[in-house]
């Protein structure tokens, strides 16, 4: 199933195809989207991680769960208005240049990513994830503070670039 949500912004859920074997799925292909692919990452998460808000201001990409279960935010940069969506396995969204992207991860999971332009350290932008310019409703309990990185922990409060 394909989900287009804003701007730009598309969610592909698979459908599977059951057997004795056990599934396939076509997780992506029946929308033509005029991407060439520069990069691939592979990212693994312990249950509690928060990761992002990232961007690079030119780069798009297109993140898919391996496995586990993560509330996927993505920002629009303009307007600091945002999505989320719980994404489970085999699921993925399509986020185009400008927009900041962020997860917590609610099991352990491993995400896929494939960025459109090389990864530059000096060109990524991170947006604190607890920002009240956002107001994201993050799935945390009471008090629960996620783990996050020195670079995430220290995200800037900037509403736009």
């Amino acid at each position: 199933m394909i989900t287009k949500i804003h701007s730009g912004v598309i969610y592909f859920s698979p459908t599977l195809t059951r057997d004795l074997r056990g599934c396939s799925a076509t997780v992506w292909g029946k929308i033509n989207l005029p991407i060439v692919f520069k990069e691939q990452y592979i990212s693994f998460s312990h249950e509690g991680v928060l990761r992002g808000l990232h961007m690079q201001p030119r780069q798009g990409k297109l993140v898919r769960v391996l496995s586990g279960e993560v509330q996927d935010v993505i920002v629009d940069i303009k307007t600091g208005t945002f999505l989320d969506r719980v994404m489970n396995p085999l699921d993925s969204v399509w986020i185009p240049p400008g927009f900041a992207h962020g997860f917590l991860a609610l099991k352990t999971s491993l995400l896929e990513y494939f960025y459109t332009t090389p990864y530059e350290e000096d060109k990524v932008h991170t947006f604190a994830w607890n920002s009240p310019k956002f107001t994201i409703p993050w799935i945390l309990q009471e008090g629960e503070v996620p783990i996050l990185s020195d670079k995430d922990a220290q995200g800037t409060y900037m509403e736009r670039i």
